[in-house]
């Protein structure tokens, strides 16, 4: 009886283990590639003169690029618009 609860104990840990595993690597990708997406958009925006005025390519600006993905971009530009760079 022992064994049996054993296994059966073992059996739900490693479903729990490998479902937030997963959980977490689905989110942690989303983030990869927004952050990404972010970067490239921004260089995209300095490299084709999008802007009058090139936003600065910056350590500051490429931080907010990465953790801000898209959104992040899209606060640079309107910092930018109204005259403040980061």
């Amino acid at each position: 009886m022992t064994g049996t609860l054993d296994l059966v104990v073992t059996i739900l840990a490693a479903v729990t283990v490998a479902t937030v595993l997963w959980l977490v690597l689905k989110r942690a990708t989303l983030l990869l590639v927004n952050s990404a997406v972010g970067i490239l958009v921004l260089f995209a925006i300095d490299w084709f003169d999008v802007l009058s005025p090139a936003i600065p390519i910056t350590l500051g600006a490429v931080l907010v690029c990465a953790f801000g993905g898209l959104p992040g971009v899209a606060v640079l530009i309107a910092l930018h618009s109204i005259g403040l760079d980061a």
